[in-house]
């Protein structure tokens, strides 16, 4: 009986032993797991962060091109490829994580879309658009120099 005795308690410290590692071992791979994660959330957060900058700069750019600013051109060009490229690669590893809704995810690439092309035609009317800031320019420069010309003739007119 005391071997028996002995047995059971050899039986259950191994047990006991055996599922102490085993939640030594899931514990490990939790920890893990929950720093993978944070690391991909890190990474995602960085992304957007930089695709938050690249937007900034867009809009500054576009805004100083339209105004005819000939190198806001190129900038603008260069940057609407990085961030392109930035989203590209955000896009896909956050679709891989399957963390954000694929309607959520799709939404953002259908505005992005939008603006690219809006990029890209802007960048491909070039010529007209510095044209035209050209002689919005002249006219500016102009425009008093007729409206004292006209108010000299109104003047003119009235003492007659």
């Amino acid at each position: 009986m005391n071997n028996k005795g002995k047995g059971k308690r050899t039986f259950f410290r191994n047990l006991i032993i055996l599922l102490g590692l085993a939640c030594m071992v899931m514990a490990g791979y939790s920890g893990l797991e929950v720093n993978n994660k944070a690391r991909d959330d890190q990474n995602n957060i960085q992304g957007v962060a930089d695709l938050r900058v690249k937007a900034l700069r867009i809009s500054q750019l576009a805004r100083d091109a339209t105004a005819g600013g000939e190198d806001s051109f190129d900038s603008l060009s260069t940057l609407n490829r990085q961030m392109d490229n930035v989203w590209r690669g955000l896009k896909s590893k956050l679709v891989g994580q399957d963390e954000v809704s694929r309607a959520q995810i799709q939404s953002v690439s259908n505005r992005w879309d939008q603006v690219r092309e809006n990029l890209q035609s802007l960048g491909d009317n070039r010529e007209t658009v510095l044209f035209v800031s050209m002689v919005a320019s002249e006219l500016n420069a102009k425009l008093p120099l007729l409206q004292d010309n006209s108010e000299q003739v109104v003047d003119a007119l009235v003492a007659r």
